[in-house]
């Protein structure tokens, strides 16, 4: 039978050609499988000490002791409502020492973290709006890169609209969750997204969740100049609102937007990833503490 097949091969030459290149694709596929996985569990591991070291750090300085503490849970301090004094004693107990964070990498600006799922990251904000797209955070460059601004935000997200990106991983890690969005029940279990910043903590609810267009979500606040290059004009003050506004007209398939819950002057923050076919997922959140 192997004599038999041999026989054939040296008659239909192309034949082993096509079996050398077919082995040669699985070896390198397989390599490049094992690669991807190792580099995102290493820079998954990252994250996860960064998390740990920065709130243990905090919660000493807060209490003076060594051991942790307890945040108050986001439910709890929800149902208070927006009284600052109560707001106080929360950061009080839920801080993160950035001091700390900016030990891993000077351009964190943030950390982002959705309660009940996955995202739980740095933000970062580099001169090079494209730095982080390829870059991770100990500066290797490639997948899975990191959650980032683009410079046209302010680094203290205090803009009526900021965006946050980061690329749709096929393990889950990094925005590759943000589609789960679509589905009602999802959408109830998690509707907070929590933002650290220096010496504070902010709460956004999910009022947006839809594919949308590849162009850019800022591009109505850029100038063509003579030159042909654009300039980004900065915010008038209303963007937030007219970007949910635009969300419900687009009217993707499966999309939700929420138009009763945003005024004219609320912050939105937007998480948005690729999704393939030249479009992109988008999560727009209000702020609301």
């Amino acid at each position: 039978m192997m004599k038999k097949i041999g026989t054939y091969l040296k008659e239909n030459p192309f034949i082993m050609i096509l079996l050398i290149i077919f082995v040669a694709g699985a070896l390198a596929y397989g390599i490049y499988e094992i690669v991807y996985h190792s580099k995102n569990a290493e820079q998954q591991n990252w994250y996860e000490q960064m998390w740990e070291t920065a709130r243990v750090a905090s919660d000493m300085e807060v209490s003076g002791e060594d051991e942790t503490q307890e945040p108050t849970p986001l439910d709890d301090f929800l149902s208070q409502g927006n009284n600052r004094e109560l707001y106080g004693e929360y950061l009080a107990s839920d801080m993160l020492d950035f001091e700390v964070l900016k030990e891993y990498n000077k351009d964190v600006i943030g950390y982002i973290l959705i309660p009940g799922t996955e995202i739980s990251y740095p933000v970062l904000q580099s001169e090079d709006n494209d730095y982080y797209l390829h870059h991770n955070m100990d500066g290797s460059k490639g997948y899975p890169g990191c959650i980032y601004a683009e410079n046209y935000n302010e680094a203290t997200l205090d803009d009526p609209l900021t965006i946050l990106y980061g690329h749709n991983m096929r393990n889950n890690s990094m925005f590759g969750t943000l589609d789960e969005f679509r589905k009602e029940e999802y959408r109830q279990e998690h509707p907070y997204i929590i933002v650290y910043l220096p010496g504070e903590v902010r709460v956004y609810e999910v009022v947006v969740a839809t594919k949308y267009t590849n162009e850019h979500l800022l591009s109505g606040r850029f100038n063509k100049e003579e030159d042909g290059t654009y300039t980004f004009h900065g915010f008038a003050g209303d963007e937030g609102s007219l970007f949910v506004q635009d969300m419900a007209d687009y009217n993707a398939k499966g999309s939700y937007a929420d138009l009763s819950r945003v005024g004219e002057e609320d912050e939105i923050l937007v998480l948005s990833t690729c999704t393939g076919s030249n479009m992109r997922y988008i999560v727009g959140a209000k702020r609301i503490i």
